[in-house]
C-alpha cells in the first residue's frame, strides 16, 4: 500500500512541522507520524503525477459525504492556475482536497458540521483561508465561490 500527498504552502514555509494521520478501519485507530521537514517552493518530492485514489464509501468515522465544487469569484485578486487546490477543513483536520472547478467528496462525521475552505494558489505559491462557513446538508452536491477576505 502507498499513498500520494500534495502539501502546499506560503512560499515564505520553510521548515515547518508535518503530522500525517492514517485511520485503518480494520482496527478502528489513528496512526500519527509527526516529524519536522524543511521544503523548497516548486520542488517535487517523489511522484508528480496526479493519482486520485478510489476513497471508500460508509467510513464509520465519516458516515455523511457530500460532493462539493470550488469556484473562484470574478473579482478575484489572484489569477487561477492549472496546479492550483482547493482544501477543506473542520477545525484544523483536513477532509477533502480538490481542484478548481471540479467535483470533490468532502467528509463529515455528521450532517450539520460547518466547513472552511483554504485555496492554495501555485502562482503566487500562498494558500488563502476564507471566514466564510459552508454548511452542507446531507449528502447533497454543492457549488461554492471562494470569497476572499
Amino acid at each position: 500500500m502507498y499513498f500520494v500527498l500534495t502539501i502546499g504552502g506560503n512560499s515564505t514555509d520553510r521548515e515547518i512541522n508535518i503530522r500525517l494521520c492514517y485511520w485503518s478501519a480494520k482496527l478502528r485507530q489513528t496512526f500519527m507520524i509527526e516529524e519536522k521537514s524543511t521544503f523548497m517552493p516548486e520542488l517535487p518530492y517523489g511522484n508528480t503525477t496526479d493519482y486520485v485514489p478510489p476513497l471508500l464509501r460508509g467510513s464509520k468515522k465519516y458516515p455523511v459525504q457530500s460532493s462539493l465544487t470550488f469556484n473562484l469569484a470574478e473579482n478575484a485578486p489572484v489569477k487561477p492556475a492549472a496546479g492550483d487546490l482547493v482544501a477543506v477543513f473542520v477545525g484544523e483536520e483536513c477532509r477533502g482536497v480538490g481542484k478548481i472547478g471540479q467535483p470533490f467528496t468532502v467528509f463529515r462525521t455528521s450532517a450539520d458540521e460547518t466547513i472552511l475552505l483554504r485555496y492554495y494558489n501555485k502562482e503566487n505559491a500562498g494558500v488563502y483561508s476564507s471566514q466564510q462557513s459552508v454548511t452542507l446538508s446531507g449528502g447533497e452536491a454543492k457549488t461554492v465561490t471562494f470569497m476572499f477576505d
